[in-house]
């Protein structure tokens, strides 16, 4: 797999860009300290912005949020949802119950139902045998008929039926039947790179992610960012511990980015091309535009 970083474009307007999603004729942006939406065009110029956080105090509409505040969204994917195509928000978990919410938004950027996924997500932690301090997740992708979510801690992938989530969350069913792998990713100057994002490659029925490495202790605090990894993971090739193939990303040298979440623009059996953005903690987030040879 060899990775060209084509473009990089400060996201001035966006603050801690944790998601990105292609919807075939937008892209939504989310931030995981901002109380919006963003939606932009395919030259990567912001159209609208829609609140998705009720209930915050007016200075927060002009502002990010705190820590302490924050939901966390740092996972996105479309979803069949009755028959619409929506977008699906995760709260990363990282801290019960302020990060466990999450968002069913249609394509005009309203919120049409939030859900609280504390006990979904309490059955995640004891199928993939999680700690709460091991939890968060930050990344989700649906292919065909599963949804798949990605842990960073211990690099846990869970999946499961798309319908019997929705059941689930929706209280139609009491339970749900998890699957949950480990990813072996690699190391940059003796830390474990992490998942940080997913999309879906229809073209070629797999899913690629992206893992950043930061030296830090938890996923609440930040660290020293050493790069941001590109992979493929295969679906019909799982098995409980999988490595998958992975490029770390590099122009000249190795970029000390935290690459938080990638979408999908342009895909073929040859090249596939992909949006990517940055969470710079702090700085002004990126976006990347990134070919991919297959």
């Amino acid at each position: 797999m060899t990775i060209t970083i084509d473009k990089q474009i400060p996201l001035l307007d966006i603050p801690s860009a944790s998601g990105i999603e292609n919807d075939g004729k937008y892209l939504w942006v989310i931030g995981d300290n901002s109380p919006f939406i963003f939606q932009m065009n395919k030259e990567y110029h912001i159209q609208s912005k829609y609140t998705i956080s009720n209930g915050l105090k007016t200075e927060h509409l002009e502002s990010t949020i705190s820590k302490d505040e924050k939901k966390d969204f740092e996972a996105m994917t479309l979803i069949d949802w009755e028959g619409e195509k929506c977008i699906f928000l995760f709260g990363s978990g990282s801290k019960s119950p302020q990060r466990n919410d999450g968002l069913l938004i249609s394509h005009q950027g309203d919120v049409l139902e939030t859900f609280d996924l504390t006990e979904f997500y309490e059955l995640i932690q004891e199928e993939a045998k999680l700690d709460e301090e091991d939890f968060n997740i930050e990344a989700a992708a649906i292919l065909e008929d599963k949804l798949y979510l990605f842990n960073r801690g211990k690099n846990k992938l869970i999946s499961m039926k798309t319908k019997h989530f929705i059941d689930f969350i929706s209280g139609h069913e009491e339970s749900v039947k998890l699957k949950a792998s480990t990813i072996d990713l690699p190391s940059l100057n003796g830390v474990k790179a992490g998942f940080s994002g997913a999309t879906t490659d229809l073209e070629n029925k797999r899913i690629l992610f992206s893992a950043s490495v930061e030296n830090t202790s938890n996923w609440v605090d930040d660290g020293a960012v050493y790069g941001s990894y590109i992979g493929i993971i295969v679906p019909d090739e799982l098995q409980h511990h999988y490595t998958p193939e992975c490029t770390l990303l590099e122009k000249d040298k190795t970029l000390l980015i935290k690459v938080e979440s990638l979408t999908v623009i342009e895909s073929n059996k040859e090249k596939t091309k992909i949006v990517a953005v940055t969470d710079s903690d702090g700085s002004a987030s990126e976006l990347l535009e990134v070919t991919i040879e297959n």
